[in-house]
């Protein structure tokens, strides 16, 4: 939910921002033309205005491509890694299928127990991929892929020379980058 408060506020705030530029430069201008009773110095003013409005605010207010975070800039040649703005949509529309967890992070101490077998045998070890929602720092909820909910991926314990088999399957992924239909 909080996630929907934050693009909620952000696109709200930048609005409301253009909202009383315009509504300030409008006011200006009204001014300014009210003083002045001819029409042709009044179309040419508002010409120059509007022009001036768009050169300068534009660029600034409205993003080059609709895309997701807004403010996130590229310096070089790469293409910007936002996110196409209607799969932040799609991401929104099925946020409550996508799983909550408190704390992603693997517990250091989380290794399996040392071997004490000494025969041979093959070993097979599964681990699930899948995405969920975290929150990273106060008020900042981030989606995580992880490895069986956990960051980083488990610790493996074999034995040199055995023959392991890691199975590695991913849950039908949710999040914006891979949503699959319902």
């Amino acid at each position: 939910m909080a996630e929907i408060f934050y693009l909620t506020k952000y696109l709200i705030l930048q609005s409301f921002g253009i909202f009383i530029a315009i509504i300030f430069c409008a006011i200006l201008l009204f001014g300014i033309l009210y003083k002045w009773h001819s029409k042709k110095t009044a179309t040419i003013l508002f010409l120059i205005f509007f022009g001036v409005l768009l050169f300068l605010f534009a660029p600034k207010v409205l993003p080059g491509r609709f895309e997701y975070p807004f403010a996130l800039k590229t310096y070089g040649p790469a293409d910007s890694p936002a996110i196409p703005f209607k799969n932040i949509l799609a991401f929104f529309k099925n946020l409550n299928r996508i799983e909550k967890v408190a704390d992603i992070a693997r517990d250091p101490n989380d290794i399996p127990p040392p071997i004490t077998r000494a025969q041979s045998e093959k070993i097979k070890i599964n681990i699930t991929s899948k995405e969920v929602i975290s929150e990273m720092a106060p008020g900042v909820v981030m989606p995580y892929w992880t490895f069986d909910g956990k960051v980083p991926g488990p610790f493996l314990r074999v034995r040199e020379g055995v023959k392991n088999f890691v199975v590695q399957s991913a849950q039908p992924g949710t999040l914006y980058l891979s949503l699959r239909p319902p």
